[in-house]
């Protein structure tokens, strides 16, 4: 099981620059959210756009800080 701790390169930096990215170019107006089906997202290979191992990390990912 893979851990992204709140000082985890990825998580806190990548947040941030996706944040700032988004104020940058006044995207904020022009989100809207999407409300999208569980089992649509359980049969999009991700794969295609992303390594195996990727993936797996994504699947086994916890926020629990006790793991």
């Amino acid at each position: 099981m893979y851990q992204l701790g709140l000082h985890h390169v990825m998580k806190p930096f990548r947040i941030r620059m996706t944040d700032e990215l988004v104020k940058s170019y006044d995207l904020y107006d022009k989100m809207k959210i999407m409300d999208i089906d569980e089992q649509y997202i359980e049969q999009v290979d991700l794969t295609t756009f992303h390594s195996d191992d990727y993936v797996d990390c994504l699947a086994n990912i916890s926020t629990d800080p006790d793991i």
